[in-house]
């Protein structure tokens, strides 16, 4: 889904309406509304409303980039579970590791968004990187998380 019709959805409830109740042909653009199945008129946001509230969907989308790409990154839950296991009778070493890889992943996407998702040659999913190579700080593991945006 888009974030445009989040936007409409969004814009349509605050006015006491129903989200999905608006056909959008082609482009996100509140132009290319086609239809609108509203129990009352009164429901239907402007075009500005729309806007504004695309605008804080967007801003929102964006500050949060670092977690998308961190989340393509991470060890798996798998190797958490095995770590908490051998952890729990005695062997830190791979909770160890395991905090390491978390560690290289923020480091090389920092919660103010400075990191460089251009490393991707896909946008979502299990990563794949630009060229096959790894960034260094990553070389010492495989990410394991396909769970990611």
């Amino acid at each position: 889904m888009s974030l445009y019709i989040d936007a409409i959805n969004q814009a349509v409830i605050a006015k006491g309406g129903k989200e999905g109740q608006f056909i959008l042909r082609g482009d996100d653009a509140y132009e290319n509304i086609d239809e609108w199945f509203l129990d009352d008129e009164s429901h239907k946001p402007t075009k500005d409303e729309v806007k504004a509230k695309y605008d804080t969907l967007k801003a929102d989308w964006d500050a949060t980039e670092y977690q998308r790409h961190r989340s393509r990154l991470y060890p798996s839950l798998g190797q958490l579970a095995d770590a908490l296991y051998h952890k729990e009778k005695g062997d830190d070493s791979k909770m160890t590791e395991y905090l390491a890889n978390c560690d290289a992943v923020k480091a090389l996407f920092p919660s103010d968004n400075s990191g460089n998702g251009d490393i991707f040659l896909n946008p979502h999913g299990a990563p794949k990187f630009k060229d096959g190579k790894k960034p260094d700080a990553l070389k010492d593991f495989e990410p394991g998380n396909a769970e990611g945006y």
